[in-house]
This record gives structure tokens, C-alpha cells and sequence, in this order.
């Protein structure tokens, strides 16, 4: 379980840089730190950060959903209880997310031009 939050999270943070080189540059120019030219370095890599946000959700989805046994429930006083399952919640937090930080700069480029 530890593992799969580790990866959801890792691939929120890979998700997020690669949305940096389109949202970077607007958001250092709005802050006054325009001549921080940080955009083409993220363009540059943007591959390798989607190609490592998929492999680290499909490691999280395999690591909650693959080849176990999903029922995790304890016994108090002869009652079945399900326990939170927190990965599940982080896995598809960061799904959402991640949709979140792809659809960013389509979104503002088209509000942009239209």
C-alpha cells in the first residue's frame, strides 16, 4: 500500500512538471520573474515527464487493483469491518489531477485564442 501512494504521488509530481512549460513562464511573469527563462528546459524534457507519469500510475494501478486479494477487513466483536482503503483514494485523486494538469494548457491556449 505504502508503495502505491508513493508511486500516485510521484506521478502527480511528474504530472505537474510536465504542465510546467507551458504554464511556467506565465505564472514567473505574473509573479515579476519573467527573465527566469525556465519554459524551453521543461518543453525540452516534457516527454519524459508524461512517459514517467504513465509508467508511475500504471505501477500505483497495478499495485492496488493487481493479483491480491482486495478485501481488507478486520473483526470487532464478531462485526466485519472494512478498513480505508487510502491508496485506492490517492490513486484516483491523482488520476483527477494529473487529467487537471494535461487539459491546462489546451484549455488556456483555446480561451486564448478565441
Amino acid at each position: 500500500m505504502i508503495w502505491s501512494l508513493f508511486a500516485s504521488v510521484a506521478a502527480i509530481g511528474t504530472g505537474f512538471m510536465s504542465t510546467l512549460c507551458c504554464v511556467g513562464p506565465a505564472t514567473l511573469n505574473l509573479l515579476g520573474l519573467g527573465g527566469y527563462n525556465i519554459g524551453p528546459w521543461f518543453a525540452e524534457h516534457r516527454l519524459y515527464n508524461v512517459s514517467a507519469t504513465i509508467l508511475l500510475l500504471g505501477i500505483s494501478y497495478y499495485l492496488e487493483y493487481g493479483g491480491k486479494d482486495n478485501k481488507e477487513s478486520i473483526t470487532v466483536n464478531n462485526d466485519l469491518i472494512e478498513k480505508k482503503n487510502w491508496g485506492k483514494i490517492v490513486l484516483w485523486l491523482s488520476y483527477g489531477l494529473i487529467l487537471f494538469f494535461k487539459l491546462t494548457p489546451e484549455v488556456i491556449t483555446f480561451v486564448y485564442n478565441h
